[in-house]
């Protein structure tokens, strides 16, 4: 890892913030707190306000000690038409899954057709192959996502992805005069590398 590598060149001494004395909860809750009321569009925002407090204490109750689990929980209700209650156990339990229960969650919210919902899940993979700056959206991202799945045809799919609220997962950079992408997390990236197939299961809602 990156930080192994810095403490042992530098000396460096590494603090644990996920750790006591460091560690609160309440960062968690005022960070998912935060998206829920300043996104724009947002149901929670203004008169809504009253109903993010409560979410956020929702949220950081189930999130652990994880503000990536928290951030993708939090960005998917506040990107919904319409507020959902912090009593609501469709989206609770998927708090219980961690990081794959709220990023399959906010894929089957975000993109309701099953096929379109793979061809996402394929796009989203071929970027979690690429390291350094991103892969290039011209050429190389359609190939790479035919090289993880042969049976699609992928080369006019991955416009139509950054289309979708789904770019949020992905970080835009330039290299060498060139757009490219990549996912802003790396447990993204090992989740859709390992786990991919367990993002398109069905959960029931009720």
């Amino acid at each position: 890892m990156l930080a192994d590598l810095v403490e042992r060149l530098l000396g460096a001494t590494r603090i644990a913030v996920d750790e006591a004395p460091w560690w609160d909860r309440r960062d968690v809750v005022a960070y998912v707190q935060s998206i829920l009321t300043l996104t724009p569009g947002s149901p929670y925002g203004g008169t809504g306000a009253d109903a993010a407090a409560t979410v956020a204490q929702a949220v950081g109750q189930r999130a652990g000690r994880s503000f990536l689990v928290a951030r993708i929980a939090a960005r998917s209700l506040a990107d919904r038409d319409e507020i959902v209650l912090a009593e609501d156990s469709s989206w609770l339990r998927a708090l219980d899954d961690d990081l794959l229960g709220v990023f399959r969650t906010d894929l089957r919210n975000s993109v309701k057709d099953p096929a379109e919902r793979r061809r996402a899940v394929i796009l989203m993979r071929a970027v979690a192959f690429a390291f350094g700056s991103g892969i290039p959206w011209r050429g190389i991202w359609p190939l790479m996502a035919h090289a993880v799945d042969d049976d699609g045809d992928y080369y006019s799919d991955s416009a139509w992805l950054l289309g979708t609220r789904l770019s949020a997962y992905l970080v835009t950079d330039r290299s060498e005069g060139t757009t490219v992408y990549r996912l802003f997390h790396d447990l993204l990236r090992s989740t859709l590398k390992e786990r991919w197939q367990e993002l398109l299961i069905v959960r029931p809602t009720a």
